[in-house]
């Protein structure tokens, strides 16, 4: 996003700033923790940089890339699917369980991504009709 926002110059400070604060922590997490500390610094550093980049998106640009309450919402969401099919899946026979599992998961499809499915369902009929 800030490539297509012709920042560029930003854009390059930010990677020389993210790869060097890379080398330092893997520097650092190496003695200790061995090739997992150069993951940790990788994994934290790219995070790092993640959240950095919405946050400038946001602040300079007024771009808002994210939606919390829909990511909490979903995410309760898979949480209660979660622990909900866990309880079935130790009580209920297998094909039982994989009927439901299965089921929930074209529920829980379909309810994301109802505008979707009624778009392509008009598009169809509408390409249905100019055939005729």
């Amino acid at each position: 996003t800030l490539i297509s926002l012709k920042d560029i110059k930003f854009v390059n400070w930010l990677a020389v700033i993210f790869v060097g604060l890379n080398v330092f922590f893997d520097w650092v997490l190496m003695k200790p923790f061995g090739h997992a500390g150069i993951a940790y610094s990788t994994s934290a550093i790219s995070m790092i940089s993640v959240v950095f980049a919405y946050w400038w998106l946001k602040k300079r640009y007024k771009i808002a890339v994210f939606d919390f309450m829909r990511f909490l919402h979903l995410s309760a969401m898979n949480f209660i699917l979660y622990i909900i099919l866990t309880v079935l899946k130790r009580i209920l026979p297998e094909y039982v369980f994989m009927t439901i599992g299965n089921v929930s998961f074209f529920i829980l499809f379909a309810f994301l991504n109802e505008k979707l499915i009624y778009r392509f369902l008009s598009m169809r009929s509408f390409l249905k009709s100019n055939r005729k």
